[in-house]
């Protein structure tokens, strides 16, 4: 997609707001579990305050 297609579908969306590209996640989520193999995944995110 251009920078235009995603200013036009959040053109009326409340701000702040995120894109997923879904294909990419799930592709990522089941990556990650092969590689756990079988252990608990934990989740790590940082925020700025």
């Amino acid at each position: 997609m251009k920078l235009e297609d995603f200013q036009r579908a959040l053109k009326n969306a409340p701000l702040p707001a995120a894109v997923v590209d879904v294909v990419a996640f799930d592709a990522n989520v089941r990556r990650v579990a092969s590689l756990a193999a079988g252990k608990k995944v934990r989740v790590a995110s940082k925020s700025r305050r």
